[in-house]
C-alpha cells in the first residue's frame, strides 16, 4: 500500500508493515498484472514494474518507462501473450512504447482479440497484433466494456452516453437505454453468475439484462449511496 509518499508491504499474518522505498516520488496508482507482478505509477510520471519472488520473499522494483507530463493513467493490464498495455488519456502503450496515439479507457479480451474503449465512440480492436479502429454511433467516450457470456456481443458505453450492445462480428450497435440516475462515470462489474452490474460512486445500482436489452434498477437508486 502507498501512504505519505512511501510504499509499504503489509503482512496480514502478523499485522506488520514494512517500508519498501525510502526515497523517490510518491506512488499514486497501483495495478496488479499477475499473481507476482505489479505496476506502480509515481507522481512524476514514472512507471515502475515490481516482481515478487515467493520462494525468497523479496520484491524487485525497476524503472519501466516514463510518461509525458500531465498524463492520466486509467489502467495497466497484462494480456495472455505477456504484453503489458498502459492505457492513458493521450496514448495506448504496449510494453512501455507508444502503440497508438488515441486515448484508451477500458480493456477487454474476447476470442484472442483485444478491445480498448476510446474517445468519441471509438473502439480499438487488435487482432494478431494489428490494430483496427471501430467507429460506433455512441456519442461519448467508451468507458464501459463487458462481454456478454455465451455471445459474441459486448456491452459498451458510459454514463452520459448511455449503454449499448456491440456485435463484434457484424459491428452492429444497439442502444439499450440510458441510466436515469448517475453521478460521474459509470463502473461495470460481472459477478460469478455472469450478471452485468452498472453503478456510480455516488449512488445507483443497475442490472443489465442482455436477453431483453434492458437496464433494471436494483433497489431504489435515489436511496443508495457509496457503491
Amino acid at each position: 500500500l502507498a501512504y505519505d509518499n512511501a510504499l509499504y508491504k503489509l503482512s496480514p499474518k502478523d499485522e506488520t508493515m514494512v517500508r519498501i522505498n525510502k526515497d523517490g516520488p510518491p506512488i499514486i496508482q497501483m495495478f496488479k498484472l499477475s499473481s507476482d507482478e505489479m505496476s506502480f505509477v509515481t507522481g512524476s510520471g514514472q512507471i515502475l514494474k515490481v516482481t515478487y519472488r515467493q520462494d525468497l520473499g523479496r520484491y524487485k522494483m525497476l524503472n519501466y518507462f516514463r510518461l509525458p507530463e500531465r498524463t492520466t493513467v486509467y489502467h495497466i493490464r497484462k494480456d495472455a501473450e505477456g504484453d503489458i498495455w498502459t492505457m492513458t488519456d493521450k496514448c495506448l502503450y504496449k510494453n512501455g512504447k507508444s502503440f497508438l496515439y488515441l486515448p484508451a479507457y477500458e480493456y477487454l479480451t474476447m476470442d484472442g482479440q483485444l478491445f480498448f474503449g476510446s474517445s468519441r465512440g471509438r473502439i480499438i480492436r487488435i487482432s494478431k497484433g494489428v490494430p483496427e479502429i471501430i467507429y460506433t454511433n455512441v456519442n461519448s467516450d467508451i468507458r464501459i466494456m463487458r462481454n456478454i457470456p455465451g455471445t459474441k456481443k459486448i456491452v459498451i458505453g458510459s454514463g452520459p452516453g448511455g449503454i449499448y450492445t456491440l456485435d463484434t462480428e457484424t459491428l452492429d450497435v444497439i442502444s439499450d437505454g440510458s441510466i436515469p440516475f448517475y453521478s460521474g462515470d459509470l463502473i461495470s462489474k460481472i459477478d460469478v453468475n455472469g450478471n452485468i452490474w452498472l453503478f456510480s460512486r455516488n449512488g445507483g445500482l443497475y442490472n443489465f439484462n442482455p436477453q431483453k436489452n434492458e437496464i433494471l434498477p436494483f433497489f431504489n437508486p435515489l436511496m443508495q449511496h457509496g457503491w
